[in-house]
């Protein structure tokens, strides 16, 4: 079962013990979307799209552009960042590659957000951010690629 198969059956079954009515309808409906991303099973993954995605891996590795504003953080929450004298150490986010930056984020926020219940919601917004990164990187770059370890036992 798709991790997603699991999440949509935890949703549902949350609504239907708690007895809010659910109008799941409009979910459904993908008109509004400007672009719809379609992941693909690593299995399936073409050499030419895993070059796509090198280069787009790459440009974010060779690109030096602040993607955080620090000043946006509250003290509280550089505290728990490491704090600004971690960023200074890491030479300032301006001397900091983007993808430097991704990993500075991962890397001091993981104290909070792993081994809790944000640990989910943190990393579908981060690998959400890093994916739309990596396509504006390299617009031929389609989506992440997802693991079906399932697909491993054949």
């Amino acid at each position: 079962m798709k991790a997603s198969t699991a999440l949509a059956a935890v949703d549902t079954a949350t609504f239907a013990i708690s007895g809010v009515a659910a109008d799941l309808s409009k979910f459904q409906d993908f008109s509004q979307c400007e672009k719809i991303i379609t992941r693909k099973e690593i299995h399936d993954v073409t050499p030419h799209e895993w070059a796509e995605r090198a280069k787009a891996v790459r440009t974010l590795a060779t690109t030096k552009k602040p993607i955080m504003d620090i000043s946006l953080f509250t003290s509280r929450e550089m505290n728990f960042l490491g704090g600004l004298d971690t960023l200074e150490q890491a030479g300032d986010v301006n001397n900091l590659t983007i993808w430097e930056q991704i990993a500075y984020v991962h890397f001091t926020s993981s104290d909070i957000v792993h081994d809790n219940n944000i640990f989910l919601l943190f990393h579908r917004k981060i690998i959400a951010r890093i994916e739309q990164m990596l396509i504006e990187g390299n617009p031929k770059f389609g989506a992440l690629f997802y693991w079906a370890t399932e697909q491993e036992l054949r």
